[in-house]
């Protein structure tokens, strides 16, 4: 129901990562309302996907779980919680600018790194 991607999809992470990956849950009355896909590597807890429910909005089930998720990265002695990115500076009207509030509600220091490029080492023509 949360997926955006195929299933496979995250099956092959979870796969490919193994222990360093974890799904977390939360429950209300029963039913899984929301889910973390998270990586453990280095001294980074990387939050890499996340879905919630629209049932049950109100018992604000993702940030129980980011709050767990910080707590227990801070007791395994990880320096970093990277809630990985964000909508662009100013810019209120973006697809992610509720997402963009709702990370920067749990505080911390935004980080910008250089995009993602392509390495071209074979000729396709």
């Amino acid at each position: 129901k949360f997926r955006a991607h195929p299933k496979s999809y995250y099956k092959k992470i979870l796969e490919s990562l193994g222990s360093m990956a974890e799904v977390w849950f939360a429950e209300y009355k029963g039913k899984v309302i929301a889910a973390n896909l998270m990586i453990f590597w280095g001294n980074t807890v990387l939050y890499l996907h996340g879905a919630s429910s629209r049932d049950h909005k109100n018992v604000m089930a993702p940030y129980l779980l980011h709050w767990e998720l910080i707590k227990r990265a801070k007791a395994d002695g990880y320096k970093y919680y990277d809630f990985w990115g964000i909508a662009p500076p100013d810019s209120p009207n973006h697809p992610w600018a509720g997402i963009t509030r709702f990370k920067k509600g749990f505080g911390g220091t935004e980080v910008k790194y250089p995009g993602t490029f392509d390495l071209a080492i074979n000729k396709f023509w």
